[in-house]
């Protein structure tokens, strides 16, 4: 069913169309999971369409192309599949490639001009050789690069086709303008411990993760912890491998919960039955390694587990916004405020995150975690994780961010203090007088009308309470002293 474009899909739409109007051949699009990605690629195809030419859209994974193309198919296009067994026809408007099939002869059967645009769906992997040599070879195309986030834990940089970023809306943005439910915060209490030599590597691969739970009793205790939170939810969980994910089914069986697991090894029918019967009413947990980190969308989930290390800060995003989806129709309001509210009363008015306790020391923030989602400052994060643990209960995004605003003003106060405080010494080593800082001030303007409230107030916030027997004359020029001051510090 066709619906009207959202306030930020018309945005990104006007963004590309003007990017490529000044003359780039490639423009990137950064837009939240849950943003509606299918939406956005139809109605740009369809200007493509209006003009005669022809759109490809590469996807990472096979199994992401039957999802995209029943997207197309809702706005009124009609794609055909290039992925496997299944061949597109070149008279095909629009086509959905698996980037694991356009490879070497499969991709030469197409002419390099055939296609007037080219998008790039889940763009942050377009930094890979399989992605390149398909972008390389469609390099005289008009190129578009959509991703839920642009950047990469390894830093490693895009195709070079992707000049500019037109347009950004990441995770955070959706769930403040009430397009996204928002998170509550919980660390389940099973500290893992990393070595050092392990947790410095260049690169921490899954190996080196599988090593670190195969240690100690860290799985069993995990499963313990997430199962005794999950009986109220509908959980999606995310386990180091196929094997740890297996048995976490087991122990939630143990524990009262029906739980499946899921795999790209099984067949797709297998799958299909799978994710229709966590589709269905009903507390019950999912669990899977990666497969459905990406493109699996089921607002039915309120709690996603965290149960697995990683550097990538895309891909804790892209697996977060797993439970991001409302069940509530946010498109019928017209303000943030609304939308939210609605959220709010809803079944559905938050989504748990479970996450593991890492003790990693000074390593702690190589790994991603969902303080990520709050702020990039290592301080604060590890403000963060000692409030959870404090609380010892979820914590919802409206807490955390309230008790970060009152460290902030705290912090901000001390440093204010400070200023004065070194201010007002090293005015005593240049000069010998009582009150250095300010002593000539006081020797003028003795006359006047007093300070007022509000400059006492605004004195007293930067450090000074010495005085109340300030004039108006005095009391300003010690301000603007201040000021003077705390500007060359921070410079």
């Amino acid at each position: 069913m066709k619906r009207k474009p959202r306030d930020y899909q018309i945005a990104i739409k006007d963004a590309v169309r003007e990017g490529f109007r000044r003359g780039l051949r490639g423009v990137g699009v950064e837009a939240f999971t849950g943003a509606g990605k299918g939406f956005i690629i139809a109605d740009i195809a369809k200007d493509v369409f209006a003009k005669k030419g022809r759109v490809l859209v590469l996807v990472n994974r096979d199994n992401l192309c039957d999802q995209l193309a029943e997207s197309l198919v809702e706005q009124g296009m009609y794609p055909q599949i290039e992925r496997g067994m299944d061949k597109a026809s070149a008279l095909s408007d629009v086509v959905v490639g698996s980037i694991p099939t356009m490879q070497g002869e499969r991709l030469k059967r197409w002419n390099p001009n055939h296609f007037r645009m080219v998008i790039t769906d889940e763009a942050h992997f377009a930094a890979a050789k399989t992605f390149k040599n398909t972008l390389d070879y469609f390099k005289s195309s008009h190129h578009l690069f959509l991703t839920a986030t642009m950047e990469r834990h390894d830093k490693a940089g895009l195709w070079s086709g992707c000049e500019e970023l037109v347009y950004s809306m990441p995770l955070q943005d959706g769930i403040n303008q009430g397009w996204l439910v928002p998170f509550d915060f919980e660390e389940l209490p099973v500290p893992v411990e990393i070595s050092d030599e392990k947790a410095k590597k260049k690169m921490f691969t899954e190996k080196d993760e599988s090593e670190v739970f195969s240690a100690g009793d860290y799985l069993p205790r995990l499963f313990a912890e997430a199962a005794s939170r999950c009986h109220d939810k509908k959980a999606l969980l995310f386990w180091p491998n196929c094997d740890s994910s297996k048995e976490a089914v087991k122990h939630f069986h143990e524990s009262g919960i029906d739980s499946r697991h899921v795999d790209g090894y099984m067949a797709k029918l297998e799958i299909n039955a799978i994710l229709e019967w966590f589709r269905l009413p009903g507390f019950k947990s999912l669990h899977n390694a990666d497969l459905l980190s990406y493109g699996y969308d089921n607002p039915t989930i309120d709690c996603v587990g965290i149960m697995r290390l990683s550097r990538s800060i895309p891909m804790l995003k892209q697996r977060l916004g797993r439970g991001t989806r409302p069940i509530c129709n946010v498109d019928r309001y017209l303000d943030a405020d609304t939308r939210k509210m609605a959220i709010a009363e809803s079944e559905k008015s938050s989504c748990k995150v479970l996450d593991l306790m890492i003790q990693l020391g000074e390593v702690q923030n190589k790994f991603a975690d969902p303080t990520c989602l709050i702020t990039d400052s290592t301080e604060e994060k590890e403000f963060i994780r000692d409030e959870m643990r404090k609380a010892g209960r979820a914590l919802s995004m409206e807490e955390i961010e309230g008790k970060l605003k009152v460290r902030r003003e705290t912090d901000r106060n001390k440093m204010l203090n400070k200023l004065a405080e070194d201010a007002a010494n090293s005015a005593l080593k240049r000069k010998n007088y009582d009150q250095p800082f300010y002593n000539d001030i006081f020797h003028r303007n003795q006359n006047g009308e007093s300070a007022s409230s509000k400059q006492l107030y605004f004195l007293r916030s930067l450090g000074y309470r010495d005085r109340q027997d300030l004039t108006k004359k005095q009391a300003s020029q010690l301000i603007s002293r201040f000021l003077n001051h705390k500007e060359k510090h921070a410079a």
